[in-house]
C-alpha cells in the first residue's frame, strides 16, 4: 500500500467527524455553559448518530457519554455521600471544594484532548 492509499485510508467522511466534533461540544457545553442541557445535547446526537458507517463518530460519542456519568459521580454523587458520611463538616467541606476544583478540570482537560483528537480524525481515548 502507497502512502496515498494509507492516507486515504484513515481519512473519516465529513459529516462523521463533525458529528464527533459537535459530541465533544456538546460534552465541553455541559461542562462549563450549560449543564444538563448539554447533557441532553450530547444523547441526541447518539440517538440520532447513524449507525452504518460512522463506527468514529459513535466512539467519541460513546467517549463523551462515559465521561458525562463520570462528571456526574465523581461531582455530584460521591461528595454527597461523602458529606453524609462524614462526621467533621467543616474539614470535609474544604476536601470536597479542593476534590471537586480537580475533578472538574481534569474532566474539562479530557474533553478538550478528545475534540483536539476529533478534529484530527483521531480515535478516543477511553471509550
Amino acid at each position: 500500500m502507497n502512502e496515498a492509499n494509507a492516507k486515504q485510508a484513515t481519512t473519516v467522511a465529513p459529516e462523521v467527524a463533525r458529528l464527533a466534533r459537535n459530541g465533544w461540544i456538546a460534552y465541553l457545553l455541559n461542562m462549563l455553559l450549560v449543564p444538563g442541557l448539554g447533557f441532553v445535547a450530547l444523547v441526541w446526537l447518539y440517538w440520532s448518530a447513524p449507525e452504518h458507517n460512522a463506527e468514529f463518530a459513535l466512539r467519541h460519542l460513546r467517549s463523551a457519554l462515559y465521561a458525562s456519568l463520570a462528571a456526574v459521580l465523581g461531582l455530584l454523587l460521591l461528595p454527597a455521600l461523602l458529606w453524609l458520611a462524614l462526621d467533621e463538616r467543616q474539614g470535609a467541606m474544604v476536601g470536597l471544594i479542593l476534590w471537586g476544583v480537580s475533578w472538574h478540570g481534569a474532566l474539562v482537560l479530557w474533553g478538550v484532548l478528545n475534540l483536539s483528537l476529533s478534529v484530527s480524525d483521531k480515535a478516543p481515548k477511553w471509550g
